[in-house]
């Protein structure tokens, strides 16, 4: 059903009235501005397809979400980190969902498998994602778009339910859980950290009062001015500020205005001020924990990468910082054991142990 008019958001907020879950995804494009613009919301309930044109129909949008956001509907996604910033913009919160590539790294598979790659290993179909990165704001759009808008919510069904399963059968859904609010909370998260500058800043750095000065500070003028955060100031910039001794990169600068250049070069002073010594770890230590992992990751069948990165078993092994309970529970408190000697390491069937 495509939604085009009031009468069929009606009959759309009928039809999921008792619905337990819906199955979702979001098409959009950013290039040039702050925030995306939404091009098509498309929805699986587990028998009709219904799809919102989201630019021709903007008047729809808001109330279609509301209804989609209800807490009694888990919302099925894949990879949803952008679909929740998306909605998010509409003054929205989803409500409870369901992410099955965050699942699907708990249960064996990699960390960032793909929609296309996913639906081939569980589902073992083959999908076409050659429309992927059209131009999401070109109109009007051909039954090939609207055919692709329906895939891609088509196999979210059956991919839900075998990993779902999974998850309960090994008592991993908690873990899941407590992961999937630690990633909904990032995503909506105007001043989430890129990979990028947690790889080049010291984590105290990070966490700092005035790093986060500067963070506020992009995106209010990147608001502002509709432009991506990065063109107003790049994370590369910005970790090369905290390492120069001079601030040419920000005097040639013309998005940024002098007083918040100086606002910004403030901030910036003040970090630099601060003593971190970069604490260096012995690479058996490293070597040592990666094993730990290693070990732990295919005992659990969950992705080494989504237990810690290489990043995160440094900020460990420097600070003891880590995030979520269930990473301390099966890794870290593992690792301490290991450390002091009070967990036996061996070999059953070829395979190590601990």
């Amino acid at each position: 059903m495509i939604i085009d008019n009031e009468k069929k958001l009606n009959i759309f907020k009928k039809k999921i009235k008792k619905k337990k879950y819906l199955y979702l995804d979001t098409e959009f494009n950013r290039e040039n501005t702050y925030k995306a613009t939404l091009s098509f919301i498309s929805i699986f309930d587990g028998k009709i397809y219904y799809i919102l044109d989201a630019l021709k129909y903007k008047k729809l949008v808001k109330p279609l979400i509301n209804l989609i956001s209800a807490k009694s509907i888990t919302k099925i996604l894949h990879g949803s980190e952008q679909d929740l910033e998306l909605i998010h913009q509409f003054d929205c919160e989803l409500g409870p969902i369901f992410d099955n590539q965050i699942a699907a790294a708990f249960c064996g598979f990699e960390r960032n498998l793909s929609y296309q790659n996913i639906t081939k290993i569980i589902c073992k179909k083959k999908i076409d994602k050659k429309l992927q990165n059209i131009n999401w704001l070109k109109r009007p759009v051909s039954k090939k778009v609207i055919s692709y808008l329906k895939n891609d919510t088509k196999y979210l069904e059956p991919t839900h339910k075998y990993l779902k399963k999974i998850l309960y059968k090994t008592k991993k859904i908690k873990y899941f859980n407590e992961e999937m609010d630690i990633f909904k909370k990032n995503a909506t998260n105007v001043l989430k950290l890129s990979s990028i500058l947690k790889r080049n800043i010291n984590i105290n750095i990070l966490e700092n009062k005035q790093f986060k000065n500067i963070l506020m500070i992009r995106n209010m003028i990147s608001k502002k001015k509709n432009l991506p955060k990065n063109w107003v100031l790049s994370d590369n910039d910005i970790i090369k500020l905290l390492n120069s001794k001079n601030n040419n990169i920000l005097k040639k600068n013309t998005k940024i205005s002098k007083d918040f250049k100086n606002k910004i070069m403030k901030n910036i002073n003040y970090l630099k001020k601060i003593k971190i010594r970069k604490i260096r770890i012995d690479n058996t230590l490293i070597a040592s924990m990666n094993f730990i992992r290693l070990i732990i990751a295919k005992k659990n069948k969950i992705d080494e990468n989504l237990i810690a990165t290489k990043n995160e078993i440094y900020n460990y092994l420097a600070y003891k910082k880590y995030k979520s309970k269930w990473r301390k529970k099966i890794f870290y408190n593992k690792f301490e054991k290991f450390l002091t000697g009070n967990i036996n390491v061996k070999s059953k069937n070829g395979i190590i142990q601990i």
